[in-house]
């Protein structure tokens, strides 16, 4: 690869930024990271250990070396439960601390070892990486984004109802905007796109076509 690619995938929640930013990654043969897949993995171990997600913050916060890295795509980590227990101490500013440099390192180390990066989130522009060398925006209307989510669940066998996963969803789209470190904003020079009535490849089609 002849230019250093570090990219960015910021989003709300079921916004289809995930499955790109796979995409992306193995396009270009990079490492990619799922940063809320890091707090869903931290929620996990700490409630695991019997923590009180809103008071045993720096317990839970030394927990951070103890995520694995390689088994972030477990589907327990993946429940509409999960995401709201990482909702809970993604608010805490000394879990955020903790995990920024985590996700800081495997930008630098992907640089370093692969020229590069794929970081999806929700602050990966504007907090993780503001040096990135493309950052994208990924979003979709909440009802959309709803029915993706129930799809998925029922594809894996796990019972939901659309009008509860759209509750849940518009609830957390309010909380991860309006909290107060490192809310869910578009970074300024982000390309933003809405997949609302877009398939993936389309998706891929019109990030690819920037970053060339």
């Amino acid at each position: 690869m002849s230019k250093r690619l570090l990219i960015t995938i910021d989003g709300p929640s079921a916004s289809g930024k995930g499955t790109i930013a796979k995409k992306v990654a193995d396009h270009f043969k990079l490492p990619c990271l799922n940063s809320g897949a890091l707090y869903r993995g931290l929620a996990y171990i700490a409630l695991e250990k019997n923590l009180n997600l809103e008071k045993n913050i720096e317990q839970i916060a030394y927990l951070v070396n103890e995520i694995d890295l390689s088994n972030l795509e477990d589907k327990k980590l993946h429940t509409e439960e999960m995401g709201k227990h990482a909702s809970i101490i993604a608010k805490q500013p000394l879990i955020r601390k903790a995990l920024f440099d985590l996700q800081r390192h495997f930008a630098v180390h992907g640089l370093r070892e692969h020229d590069g990066a794929v970081l999806e989130g929700r602050d990966m522009g504007t907090v993780i990486c503001p040096d990135a060398n493309y950052k994208f925006f990924i979003t979709a209307s909440a009802s959309e984004r709803a029915k993706r989510r129930h799809k998925q669940l029922q594809e894996n066998g796990i019972d939901s109802d659309y009008k509860i996963i759209l509750n849940q969803l518009e609830n957390r789209d309010k909380e991860d905007q309006n909290r107060a470190n490192s809310p869910l904003v578009k970074a300024m020079d982000a390309v933003e796109i809405d997949t609302s009535n877009m398939n993936i490849e389309q998706v891929f089609a019109k990030l690819l076509n920037h970053i060339k």
